[in-house]
């Protein structure tokens, strides 16, 4: 599989992770990597994986006693059946593994996720999203992301958060690192896809060019030079990592593709000569329109204060790569 990047590659051999250095606990812990992929949800990505909370969920949500697997239809898309549950994309076989690369889920909107939610029975993907937001893929469509997961270690219950108050104000960790003299540095090519978040904040967008916020957090370094300081551990405290689009694995851009950045980040903190000091933690922002079985956290109805433009969303990934 040519997908099948260095990293995967050699786990699959019998390398193991136990044959690295190891941290004591988090106090050894020196440097932080933040890297955020885009737009894909647990279940789409690891639904199949065992001891995690996919599809063998043993605290699987009943509505009635009907598993929330049973996604309600309507006569608008089939006379033959009243539900369908979750698919895997590529059982027809042949090169459909490749074509679902490049598919897209339903719509990613706050109507469509909320009506599919249907107020916390969410068992209204295929009607109010589409019956493709249910489909999934397997450990061998998607290699170097399992190869990270299986090794290291997995959250299952992580979630997205959504923002509608542009330009955000309130101050940023960033800020806060300044203050404590932590050191901290944006690494992004020229298309960061807008998923560098400092860009929405007000205080960033004001900052002029030559002050830490802009240098730092709008303009940047190059991941080129991740790479090189992360081989000869001079990485700062916190790096955030910002890829570009078609690496991004936001449909219709490929999970192969975003495998690769995938794939480069984590070579580079394993490769490290502060590996044993160092985490590196990969997250996804949000389903994409993608589903997942967990009825998201949230505020009972009617509580004060509770969150009614910022809800948390559906459940995604996010895995860390360390030895503490």
């Amino acid at each position: 599989m040519t997908q099948l990047g260095l990293l995967a590659r050699i786990l699959a051999t019998g390398f193991s992770v136990v044959n690295l250095a190891h941290a004591t606990g988090l106090a050894d812990i020196d440097h932080v990597v933040l890297f955020m992929q885009e737009n894909r949800a647990f279940d789409h990505y690891f639904g199949t994986m065992a001891g995690v909370r996919g599809f063998n969920d043993a605290n699987l949500q009943t509505n009635d006693g009907v598993p929330v697997w049973k996604q309600l239809t309507t006569t608008d898309l089939t006379n033959e059946t009243t539900y369908v549950t979750p698919w895997y994309l590529n059982y027809l076989g042949g090169n459909w593994s490749e074509a679902t690369q490049c598919m897209i889920a339903g719509s990613n909107g706050w109507y469509q996720n909320h009506a599919a939610w249907n107020h916390g029975t969410n068992d209204h993907w295929a009607m109010n999203n589409t019956p493709w937001s249910i489909g999934f893929y397997k450990r061998k469509d998607l290699p170097t992301q399992w190869a990270l997961v299986d090794n290291w270690i997995v959250a299952d219950m992580y979630q997205g958060d959504g923002f509608n108050c542009y330009p955000l104000k309130w101050k940023t960790a960033a800020e806060y690192y300044e203050d404590a003299g932590v050191s901290w540095q944006v690494f992004q090519d020229a298309d960061n896809f807008d998923d560098n978040a400092f860009s929405w904040f007000q205080q960033f967008q004001d900052a002029k060019k030559g002050t830490s916020l802009h240098e730092r957090g709008i303009k940047g370094l190059p991941l080129n030079t991740f790479y090189e300081q992360a081989a000869n551990g001079t990485l700062p405290e916190v790096s955030y990592i910002i890829g570009p689009a078609q690496l991004s694995e936001h449909a219709p851009y490929s999970p192969h593709d975003g495998a690769w950045l995938e794939n480069k980040i984590a070579e580079a903190v394993i490769k490290s000569p502060k590996y044993s000091k160092t985490v590196l933690i990969i997250s996804f922002d949000e389903t994409g329109g993608w589903f997942d079985h967990v009825d998201p956290y949230r505020s009972p109805d009617r509580t004060p204060g509770e969150w009614l433009d910022d809800p948390y969303g559906q459940v995604t990934e996010l895995w860390k790569i360390s030895t503490a």
